[in-house]
């Protein structure tokens, strides 16, 4: 982006966009309020990234997909993006939620389970979302080692699926702001507790 005017970049980023959003627009009249969303945040998501470059971070990758064997447990998944700096890597989740929703999702070390997935994935030292709301654009990074969360949740992943296997049931216990969307609702017994 260095070198580039402010005004040059967003103009750009404003027609990628109108070319991605293109097809989904034809298709789902919610797509324009997404995209007006978005539209609200490119100031702050070029300024983000301005950012996010001047601390040597470069983009390496997007839209990037994993497939990994863990002692008979199948990781699977697309990580939004992938930037370098020099060795490092670091893995970020674009999400639309404010921040502050997002650093409670992260207060309990290995409750959230996405951002040490695709660290492990990607053997990445860093991981963190991008909050892009009401206009602001955020980085919401784990206040904890991330090398060790992704190999915990890893070990604690392959421990409770060889549970599974082993004939341990499962337990009801998504949150109330979930199991309103859950698809199982008529057949699990959770709310009757």
């Amino acid at each position: 982006m260095t070198g580039h005017h402010a005004a040059e970049l967003e103009a750009a980023l404003r027609q990628i966009s109108e070319e991605v959003f293109a097809d989904l627009l034809q298709q789902d009249f919610a797509a324009r309020a997404w995209l007006a969303r978005w539209f609200a945040s490119l100031p702050a998501y070029l300024d983000w990234q301005t950012e996010n470059e001047a601390q040597g971070w470069r983009y390496a990758e997007a839209e990037s997909t994993f497939d990994w064997q863990l002692e008979g447990v199948r990781l699977r998944g697309r990580i939004d993006r992938l930037d370098v700096r020099e060795e490092e890597k670091r893995v970020l989740d674009y999400k639309t939620q404010s921040d502050q929703v997002l650093r409670n999702k992260l207060l309990e070390p290995g409750e959230d389970v996405q951002l040490a997935c695709y660290a492990y994935a990607h053997e990445a030292a860093d991981a963190a979302f991008v909050s892009i709301e009401n206009g602001k654009v955020k980085l919401v990074e784990p206040r904890h080692d991330v090398p060790q969360l992704a190999q915990l949740n890893a070990e604690r992943l392959v421990q409770v699926m060889g549970s599974i296997r082993g004939g341990a049931g499962l337990p009801a216990n998504g949150i109330d702001q979930a199991c309103i969307y859950c698809e199982m609702r008529g057949v699990c017994r959770k709310g009757e507790w």
